[in-house]
């Protein structure tokens, strides 16, 4: 009766616990994975880890071009500021410098998404 209501529990508290769908989905993955040989297991898990690595560098190298068109636009209407002000006041402001942002990676991958894992 004893291990009844503390399997109730822990079912209750898995219920109510605060994992979101891609913590249950890590778990269902670590759940098969274990009932793999180790060499297969360990073979899969390489290719989740190749995926999952070249989807964040997609991401990063996606994020990095959006911070330099955002750091070009913010120029450009600096540069517009900068005429209206030296038409106005006849005075010349120095010029801003321009951010340089770079992103490389050892294994460069398309600038598409990541390519599937075959």
């Amino acid at each position: 009766m004893r291990d009844a209501m503390k399997h109730l529990k822990n079912i209750t508290s898995l219920l109510t616990s605060s994992e979101d769908e891609f913590e249950l989905f890590g778990r269902s993955v670590a759940l098969q994975l274990k009932k793999m040989s180790l060499c297969t297991a360990l073979t899969v898990q390489a290719k989740i880890q190749h995926l999952l690595s070249q989807y964040r560098i997609s991401d990063i190298k996606r994020e990095a071009k959006d911070r330099l068109r955002q750091a070009t636009t913010n120029e450009a209407d600096s540069e517009e500021n900068k005429c209206e002000d030296k038409v106005k006041g006849g005075e010349e402001h120095p010029e801003a410098s321009s951010p340089q942002l770079s992103l490389t990676c050892a294994s460069e991958t398309s600038d598409n998404e990541a390519t599937e894992v075959g």
